[in-house]
């Protein structure tokens, strides 16, 4: 089984300069209105749904770890049947998720986390040099 990018959300405090900075990036169309609270590139390569950019909450910063600070929110991935959710959720929770220390978030909301017309699980992993033994 082979996980697909569905998007990459990427906190910024300005839309327009995150537009105009990976314009030069992509051929393909914006769908775009930079008053709004974000923009989204589609599709960015045939294996990626969507590039989004979300505005940064204000008052938050990069360090430590913030998902609402500028920079990596999350990674969105997809798969092809609800068997395969489940199995690949099981596998993190039992295995690598916890030798990562990290930690199933909305663990309540699932298998619904992503909203009601996503069947989905969260989960949060902060990539640091000890526990990737980098």
């Amino acid at each position: 089984m082979s996980l697909r990018v569905h998007h990459i959300e990427i906190n910024s405090r300005s839309l327009a300069d995150a537009f105009h900075s990976i314009l030069a990036f992509s051929r393909t169309t914006w769908d775009s209105n930079l008053r709004s609270r974000m923009l989204q590139l589609q599709p960015l390569k045939e294996n990626l749904e969507r590039l989004i950019f979300v505005y940064a909450r204000p008052g938050t910063d990069a360090a430590p770890f913030d998902r609402y600070a500028p920079g990596l929110n999350h990674l969105a991935f997809t798969l092809p049947t609800r068997e395969a959710v489940d199995a690949v959720r099981m596998d993190l929770i039992t295995g690598e998720l916890k030798r990562l220390g990290g930690v199933e978030l909305d663990e309540n909301k699932y298998p619904y986390a992503g909203g009601p017309d996503y069947y989905a699980f969260t989960f949060l992993v902060v990539w640091t040099d000890s526990n990737l033994n980098l």
